[in-house]
Formats: C-alpha cells, structure tokens, sequence
C-alpha cells in the first residue's frame, strides 16, 4: 500500500536488538513510512501469528517486516 508514493511497512521487533534497530535506521534514512511494535507488547494471538508467519517463511531472527500482509525481506524494501 502506497501513501504519496510512500511505500507503508510495519516492522515487529524485540527489545536490544540491534538487526530491528538497523532496519530502522534504513527505512527512516530512506523515507520510507513504517510502524514499529514490540512483539512482546502485542496479545498474544497476534505473537502467534506472526510467528507462525515467521515459520513459514523460514524467518528465525527479529525483526519481521511486513507489507500488505506478507513478510518480505528489507531488500525487497530498500530497492
């Protein structure tokens, strides 16, 4: 989803981590529009999903990105 030509992207990290903390630096750095959320914070269905969502991408390190739905890489964010 697109705002003024600014692609939209929620990123789901941890606390202390310095991979959610580079991803973020690169999307503010790149003006690209983003949320960020602790895992820890959301409820517990929503951890569930994501994590299965993680799983099933073969994604075994924080932070998820996620746009329209999907989780994708942050090469397929920064082009």
């Amino acid at each position: 989803m697109k705002k003024e030509g600014i692609i939209l992207i929620k990123v789901i990290g941890k606390k202390n981590c310095s991979s959610c903390a580079m991803v973020k630096t690169l999307l503010t750095n790149n003006k690209i529009e983003y949320t960020y959320e602790l895992l820890e914070d959301l409820d517990e269905t929503s951890q569930q999903q994501y994590m299965n969502m993680a799983i099933e991408k073969g994604v075994m390190s924080m932070p998820l990105i996620i746009k329209d739905g999907e989780l994708i890489s942050i090469k397929e964010v920064i082009v």
